[in-house]
């Protein structure tokens, strides 16, 4: 008797909020994870390697000061002092406007460099006329650019999405084994609390001896049932742990961490969020949209490729001053300019003709990726919207089991006072309920984490906020 009572003395302990209990809540663990967990703060870095790589692609569009100065002094003679600035700004592809200075003085300079006293400005057009008038490697650049910080982008939310995914399975699968510690603490205490009765009425001869065995052991099998579902609990209060960071560190391992959240509840919820997307395929997953990315991406390689098929024709005009004006007064002249032009092709074509030929292919390959995940999140979309309608039945029809099953330990409990049933019998009906119990809440759990699949699916985990 004494052994019993301190049985139920120590199924209470887990009862009733002892002060070294912590609670947790669902949006509050998983907003922690979102703003503390260190792989979700390496996803963050992504976006920003993006931008940076972006802000170095414009970089090659940023004006350019160059200046080449030339002296030489010799025997007492300045052979020559030769001064060449120029102020360049990329203004399209391999199109430029500039300005510059030269200057040209000495008694053995060049006479093509050979200038005024106060010097000659200009201000000139640097242009490709065919091969880079559409589009050249600096533009491509730019432009493959802006696809890179998108897929980085990407990558940071499906990161996160996996994280935040993960830790809610795990936050579920908690809440799972929290109820199957109560369940089986329950009907560890009701087969005590029965053994003692059949004890009773077996030292009174109401009742054969053997039925205090059969009691018994049924009262060992729930204590082993009991301690094995805390032991599952605490795996998970574990795996919590793990993912419940704060200040730089994960948190202490609590074996009496306890969530104020219900199962059912959290279903609840869960099933309200989604009501409206049950029946849509719509969905912004990253993975998707990093496909999408890749195909722009393999656009422009291709654009790129295809303009290198053409020839080069660069021409560079540029407007003198008038020979007759000096310092800040200098004026431009029509009739003063400097223009030449460069011409240049390969006869066969055949290494970017080659080059565009890949370019074509992979651009139709990736075209062809996309289609195949696109067409693969849709259908598994559809597949767990399925399994969520499914899973909603299930749950009702396991409610009514439990019912039933009560109904049924009852009944079998009225008959054992008439004399008319058996320990075996009454300690069968109630292994039906308590299996009832744990089926509901294994549909419970599918069920929730089926919508968490559909959410993730759909591509943004970070729905609580």
């Amino acid at each position: 008797m004494r052994q019993h009572c301190f049985l139920l003395f120590f199924l209470g302990l887990f009862v009733f909020v002892s002060p070294a209990q912590e609670k947790m809540e669902y949006v509050a663990f998983m907003n922690n994870v979102l703003s503390n967990h260190p792989l979700i703060q390496r996803a963050r870095n992504f976006s920003q390697i993006g931008a940076a790589s972006l802000s170095a692609a414009r970089g090659n569009y940023d004006p350019q000061i160059s200046g080449v100065y030339s002296n030489k002094y010799y025997d007492t003679k300045n052979y020559y002092s030769v001064l060449n600035s120029e102020i360049k700004q990329a203004i399209f592809t391999n199109q430029s406007i500039k300005a510059g200075y030269e200057f040209g003085q000495g008694s053995h300079v060049n006479p093509e460099n050979l200038t005024s006293s106060y010097g000659l400005g200009y201000i000139g057009i640097e242009a490709a006329l065919l091969q880079g008038l559409v589009i050249d490697k600096r533009r491509a650049d730019v432009l493959k650019a802006e696809q890179y910080k998108v897929i980085n982008e990407s990558e940071q939310k499906q990161l996160m999405n996996d994280i935040l995914h993960a830790s809610a399975e795990i936050y579920t699968d908690w809440l799972f084994t929290q109820n199957v510690v109560k369940i089986n603490k329950y009907f560890t205490t009701l087969s005590t609390v029965r053994l003692e009765g059949i004890k009773q009425l077996a030292a009174i001869g109401e009742r054969p001896a053997i039925d205090t065995t059969e009691a018994t052991m049924l009262v060992q099998q729930r204590i082993l049932d009991y301690q094995a579902a805390v032991v599952e609990n605490q795996k998970l209060i574990a795996a919590i742990a793990v993912n419940n960071w704060k200040n730089a560190k994960a948190e202490e391992f609590n074996i009496n961490l306890i969530s104020i959240d219900s199962l059912r509840g959290l279903m609840n919820v869960m099933a309200a969020k989604i009501a409206g997307e049950l029946n849509e395929l719509s969905h912004n997953n990253p993975i998707v949209t990093q496909y999408q990315s890749k195909v722009k991406l393999l656009e422009v390689e291709k654009r790129y490729r295809a303009e290198m098929v053409k020839p080069i024709l660069n021409v560079n005009y540029n407007f003198l001053t008038a020979p007759s004006n000096a310092g800040l007064d200098a004026q431009l002249s029509m009739n003063n300019y400097k223009w030449g032009a460069s011409l240049a092709f390969p006869l066969f074509l055949r290494n970017s003709r080659a080059d565009l030929s890949m370019a074509k292919l992979n651009l139709k390959s990736s075209g062809y990726e996309l289609e195949m995940k696109d067409n693969e999140i849709n259908t598994k979309i559809s597949m767990v919207i399925n399994s969520i309608k499914i899973l909603a039945e299930q749950v009702k029809t396991a409610e009514k089991s439990v019912i039933y099953s009560k109904l049924m330990l009852e009944g079998e409990k009225l008959k054992f006072e008439n004399g008319e049933s058996s320990v075996f019998l009454i300690n069968t009906r109630e292994t039906k309920w308590l299996e009832s119990e744990i089926k509901l809440n294994e549909y419970e759990d599918k069920y929730i984490k089926a919508i968490f699949e559909l959410i993730y699916l759909k591509g943004n985990m970070n729905y609580f906020n």
